[in-house]
């Protein structure tokens, strides 16, 4: 869309914030800064979507004067993007750096599997090298009818705008006879709650409500003595992995005001206390689901 485009020739103009402010909420950021990111290791980042193939170039641009922000239109699509691009498919091309490439491929290969946890779009993340399967991540979800919200007597229902769900985080590195699976389960609970009318945030603004969730590690396997798939780091989400670790022993994901970096949470906005309390009401709630 025009707007998408003219969004990432600027800087603070995420499309992303109005469809927040829309009430879907479930989009990872609206800074309008996260995709010059990809400038650490990529200084021509490329764009083929729709019928539109542009770049960007970190260098300055002749007429202009300007880097990272200006558009130049690709005449030839390369024949690396050719192959995946269909009608409904968008395609990003990042020409590494030079001396990027291994730092690269180390942290695609060493994603960690609860990366697609909270992100309901995308259900598998496989990194190819030279074709070769370094890994692949895939999310299977399997709805389930919690018995019995609390405050219900006897009913056999989610509370109101909540949902439950046991997730299957499965990897798998290398190919052929020496390919490797793992396996990881989690009860997942996601609890929507009402903005209260004393909680104000700009970024956020026209929000009536928003959903939380908590992910509690299951056993996996045949072994259920194995204690191993319950260990859990706590790592507090705001969709994608935050720095910030809660100390409990499951995960948390809420739609948390973060710094620019996306590391860590502003943890004194009123926003993010409100969530904060949320997550506790999530908890709750979906740990009785489990034990009904």
């Amino acid at each position: 869309r025009p707007t998408d485009v003219q969004a990432l020739c600027s800087v603070g103009a995420s499309t992303k914030k109005a469809r927040k402010q829309e009430g879907s909420g479930a989009f990872i950021g609206d800074k309008g800064i996260g995709f010059k990111s990809v400038f650490v290791v990529s200084a021509r980042p490329a764009i083929f979507s729709n019928g539109f193939h542009f770049c960007f170039n970190e260098a300055p641009e002749a007429s202009t004067g300007l880097g990272y922000i200006v558009p130049t239109s690709i005449e030839r699509v390369p024949a690396a993007v050719e192959a995946h691009l269909a009608a409904d498919h968008t395609v990003i091309l990042l020409p590494l750096k030079p001396g990027k490439r291994a730092k690269v491929e180390r942290e695609l290969a060493s994603i960690a599997p609860e990366t697609l946890l909270f992100l309901n779009k995308i259900a598998q993340l496989r990194v190819v090298v030279n074709g070769r399967v370094l890994t692949e991540v895939e999310r299977r979800v399997a709805p389930v009818r919690a018995l019995g919200a609390p405050g219900a007597e006897g009913g056999d229902h989610l509370g109101e705008g909540d949902a439950c769900a046991v997730v299957t985080l499965l990897t798998r590195t290398g190919s052929g006879s020496g390919s490797e699976e793992q396996r990881r389960d989690y009860w997942f609970y996601a609890h929507e709650e009402a903005l209260p009318a004393d909680v104000l945030e700009l970024s956020r603004a026209g929000v009536q409500a928003r959903s939380c969730a908590v992910a509690l590690p299951l056993r996996s396997g045949v072994d259920t003595d194995d204690l191993s798939a319950l260990q859990c780091s706590g790592r507090v989400y705001a969709f994608l992995p935050t720095e910030v670790h809660s100390r409990v022993p499951f995960l948390l994901n809420a739609d948390f005001v973060l710094s620019s970096s996306r590391e860590s949470i502003q943890v004194h906005r009123p926003w993010n206390l409100w969530l904060r309390n949320s997550l506790a009401t999530a908890f709750v709630r979906g740990f009785l689901a489990l034990l009904r």
